[in-house]
C-alpha cells in the first residue's frame, strides 16, 4: 500500500514537471531530466537494471535548474525526497 502511494506521488510530481515545461520550448536540459526520470521510473517497475545512483544523478541536476527554473527545482527536490523515503 505504501509503495503504491509513493509511486502515485512520484507520478503526480513528474506530471507537475510536464506541466511546468508545457509552455516552453523544450531545452536539452529538460529533455535530459525527463529522460532520467523516465529511466528511473521504468527501471523500478521492471527487471531492467536501474542506475545505481538515481538520487545522486537527480541531485546533481538540481543545481542546473535552481536559478533559471526555481519551480522545476522545487518539484525535482520533492521527487528526490520521495525517492529517498522509498529507500531508493
Amino acid at each position: 500500500m505504501a509503495q503504491a502511494q509513493s509511486d502515485q506521488q512520484l507520478d503526480q510530481l513528474i506530471g507537475r514537471l510536464h506541466e511546468l515545461f508545457a509552455d516552453e520550448r523544450e531545452s536539452d536540459a529538460q529533455k535530459r531530466l525527463m529522460s532520467e526520470l523516465d529511466r528511473h521510473m521504468h527501471a523500478s517497475d521492471s527487471d531492467d537494471v536501474a542506475d545505481p545512483r538515481p538520487i545522486e544523478t537527480l541531485e546533481a541536476m538540481l543545481g542546473e535548474y535552481e536559478e533559471e527554473h526555481p519551480q522545476v527545482s522545487a518539484v525535482l527536490s520533492q521527487i528526490v525526497n520521495a525517492l529517498k523515503n522509498m529507500g531508493v
